[in-house]
């Protein structure tokens, strides 16, 4: 993924998605390899995304949450995050 606009502009992010045996009953994991300072995502690559937790549904689509990964880097969340410090500023 190239994002071309915002903070994180010109940088190049690597993911991994894990889909469960259960999916689409239960989220994929998504976690990031690129070491980044985000609000909603941690030190560990663990990503903050509420439609891969508490907002998940069966009707969502691996598509929907590439969509919702790549909205964090336009606009963070920061009243939900992961990484507290990053969050602050």
């Amino acid at each position: 993924m190239t994002n071309e606009d915002g903070y994180w502009r010109g940088g190049i992010y690597t993911f991994t998605i894990d889909v469960p045996n259960s999916y689409p009953n239960e989220a994929p994991k998504v976690h990031l390899k690129t070491p980044i300072y985000h609000p909603n995502i941690d030190t560990e690559g663990n990503v903050c995304l509420n439609i891969l937790r508490k907002d998940w549904s069966c009707v969502f689509s691996i598509q929907t949450i590439v969509f919702g990964v790549l909205s964090l880097f336009f606009s963070p969340e920061p009243t939900d995050p992961l990484n507290h410090q990053a969050a602050a500023m």
